[in-house]
């Protein structure tokens, strides 16, 4: 770990501890200050170096069983420095596990709420998938497929989609504004127009064709020929 590079400096009780030293004591004072606070101690012999003569600043200072100085304030407010220190340091460390532990959670409800909103989406409109793209218009096929298949109609799925996508997608002559409502109509029509699109003579094509029966008897019948109506969904 980096040295700390500072210690409080109460200026109130240096004041008040230094009050009737020289300038020069305090100088001494505050140099052997800082020395400590970058070796943790002063050195017998930089003591008797820097501090000769001066006995008043060397009375601000203690001996320890090596024979080191060291000041005891001084010591006290690094000691308090440095726990302080390392008690933010553990609590950022347990934010970011918690916040962790958060993002764990929050995706993993993220998760259980996307499973839930499918499952949703399958037991209320037979499809599963985003809500923005099942619902946009014209439709993937393969929502429109997996709707019907989920309904038991799997064959009608191409016919409806065939069928609407030759219209434009439109509601008689309005925009179609929810294609699975008009798959709910076209199933519950599907006795009336069943094998709708089909050009086979067993199957009578409708939606503003003419039926094949009545094709059959125009030669003999001169009489106006029948349109069904253009969308049964009407």
């Amino acid at each position: 770990m980096a040295k700390d590079p500072a210690f409080l400096f109460y200026s109130s009780d240096f004041l008040t501890g230094t009050m009737f030293m020289s300038n020069e004591d305090i100088g001494i004072y505050i140099k052997l200050l800082c020395i400590q606070h970058q070796n943790g101690v002063i050195y017998q012999k930089d003591m008797s170096k820097i501090c000769i003569g001066h006995t008043e600043v060397m009375q601000k200072f203690q001996v320890d069983e090596k024979g080191n100085f060291f000041n005891a304030r001084l010591r006290e407010e690094i000691e308090k420095r440095l726990k302080y220190s390392e008690s933010r340091r553990n609590n950022r460390n347990s934010k970011k596990d918690m916040n962790n532990i958060s993002n764990t959670y929050v995706s993993h409800m993220e998760n259980e709420n996307e499973n839930e909103n499918k499952d949703i989406n399958l037991d209320k409109e037979g499809v599963i998938g985003e809500t923005n793209q099942i619902a946009k218009i014209p439709p993937e096929f393969r929502f429109v497929e997996e709707y019907f298949n989920v309904k038991g109609e799997l064959e009608q799925a191409q016919r409806f989609y065939d069928y609407y996508t030759s219209n434009g997608w439109k509601v008689g002559k309005n925009k179609m504004k929810c294609w699975k409502s008009a798959a709910r109509n076209w199933l519950s029509n599907k006795k009336t127009y069943q094998n709708n699109g089909s050009n086979t003579e067993t199957s009578e094509p409708k939606f503003g064709r003419i039926p094949i029966s009545e094709l059959r008897d125009y030669a003999s019948n001169t009489a106006p020929l029948r349109f069904e109506r253009d969308n049964p969904l009407e």
